[in-house]
């Protein structure tokens, strides 16, 4: 075998199983678009680590720690704010907040620490890294697809070669890879940036789950609120509107907003788009501990990332040891990635 693993994708996930892996001294070849970042959704990705989710709080320290050590600064927390549905208020909110609702009073919860990072420094940090070591890094256009169909933001989809001389393939696509499954929806967010100077909000994350939306602001002056407009059962259906919203969407996102944001008209005014970004969610699980890699259906050493339910960036380098060990599993290689310790090597 000329390689010990193959990597398809080169967003976040596909770029720390290669690091991990050459970390490990296997011979790694990665497959990717770096001619077309635009597409993919690592890059697009606000990247936000908070304890909202299923996943431990060990895995979120250690990631975090990890991406601090990487790009070598420390990042500052920012409280993290929770609101439900309650006939009563359970705690008073001593500011203004920045949600209403038809349905009753609204709490509002604490929910911890978050951080925030930068996403495309991450990536080029992790790029640099890789530059420096052995790996083959192939653009994806060099390799031969079986279709000619598909259009950009799905190129590598279609990159399901047989790859005779890897002795692992690893397909980690995000949502472009899953077509017609019913367990699995890929959701369309919208970020907007947001002047706050008239309003009183308290600096943080906001999160509103029942609708979907979240505000955050580290300063009184400037924010971003997202919100959720469509959801989809294939990605190639995602292809359409990938790079822009439709008018339909702005009258939709429009009506969102007025609903469940408590906005003055100065802020809901300065309103505008910030970037569009995608999560792929499985319908049977919301449980980040179950998530693990899926055999490809052509063969047992073929393997894909599986929905990450929202939860991918902030437990990506945890969730990519984790993966590395299942795909070695029953070697070496599985206990060298259950026990390697991110604060020691980056």
């Amino acid at each position: 075998m000329k390689y010990d693993i193959t990597i398809v994708g080169d967003g976040l996930y596909g770029l720390l199983i290669s690091y991990f892996s050459s970390l490990a001294g296997l011979r790694v070849r990665l497959i990717g678009k770096k001619k077309n970042q635009q597409y993919s959704a690592s890059y697009r990705s606000e990247a936000f680590s908070h304890q909202l989710g299923e996943a431990s709080n060990f895995e979120i320290e250690e990631s975090k720690n990890f991406y601090e050590k990487l790009l070598k600064e420390s990042v500052n927390p920012f409280p993290v704010y929770t609101y439900i549905h309650s006939d009563s208020f359970l705690k008073e909110i001593s500011k203004r907040h920045p949600f209403k609702s038809n349905q009753g009073n609204l709490t509002q919860n604490s929910a911890g620490l978050g951080y925030k990072f930068n996403a495309k420094e991450i990536l080029a940090k992790l790029e640099e890294k890789l530059k420096a070591t052995e790996i083959d890094w192939v653009n994806s256009d060099e390799i031969e697809t079986n279709s000619t169909t598909r259009k950009k933001p799905n190129e590598l989809s279609n990159v399901f070669k047989t790859f005779d001389d890897s002795l692992k393939v690893v397909y980690a696509l995000g949502p472009w890879s899953y077509h017609n499954s019913e367990s699995i929806k890929i959701k369309k967010i919208l970020v907007f940036n947001i002047s706050l100077e008239d309003e009183e909000f308290a600096s943080g994350l906001h999160v509103f789950s029942d609708k979907d939306c979240f505000l955050f602001s580290e300063n009184t002056n400037s924010g971003i609120i997202s919100v959720n407009t469509k959801q989809y059962e294939d990605s190639i259906n995602v292809e359409t509107d990938f790079l822009e919203i439709s008018e339909v969407e702005k009258k939709l996102v429009n009506q969102i907003i007025k609903e469940n944001f408590n906005l003055k008209v100065n802020s809901f005014e300065s309103i505008n788009l910030r970037c569009i970004g995608y999560d792929l969610y499985s319908l049977n699980t919301n449980n980040n501990s179950n998530i693990s890699m899926r055999n490809h259906e052509n063969g047992k050493n073929k393997f894909y990332l599986p929905p990450m339910n929202g939860q991918g960036f902030k437990n990506a380098p945890t969730n990519c040891l984790k993966f590395l060990s299942e795909i070695f599993k029953f070697t070496e290689l599985e206990r060298y990635f259950r026990e390697i310790q991110l604060s020691v090597q980056y």
